[in-house]
């Protein structure tokens, strides 16, 4: 876990072009851009990034601080980790139901071939 705040820190730092110690919108879009492209997601909308900004700004300085992204980007995180989570559990419970469906293996050969003996 600490690594991951370690990484978090670090691209933080590199995003606060003017070294002020807080993201302002312009560096925060930035660095969301630079995510997104590193993704290969579309690039996101200024208006969810001013909302994400609102939203994490706790202090309402209309800036982020390290520690507010650091909770925004670990939330996100938790978030993506739910949805992979959820969409695992969605493709074992399919596989688990396409293979209680399936005829096994040979039932149409040999349903094909009792069908031949009986026409003859």
């Amino acid at each position: 876990m600490a690594w991951i705040k370690e990484s978090i820190a670090k691209e933080f730092n590199a995003a606060d072009k003017n070294h002020n110690g807080s993201l302002n919108f312009e560096e925060l879009y930035a660095v969301t851009c630079k995510a997104y492209e590193h993704a290969d997601l579309p690039k996101p909308d200024k208006e969810s990034v001013r909302k994400s900004l609102y939203l994490n700004d706790k202090d309402k300085d209309k800036t982020l601080k390290l520690e507010e992204y650091t909770t925004m980007i670990m939330r996100y995180l938790d978030h993506l980790a739910e949805a992979e989570k959820k969409a695992d559990e969605e493709a074992a419970k399919k596989a688990e139901d396409d293979a209680r469906h399936k005829k096994p293996e040979g039932d149409d050969k040999k349903k094909k071939s009792e069908e031949d003996a009986k026409k003859k």
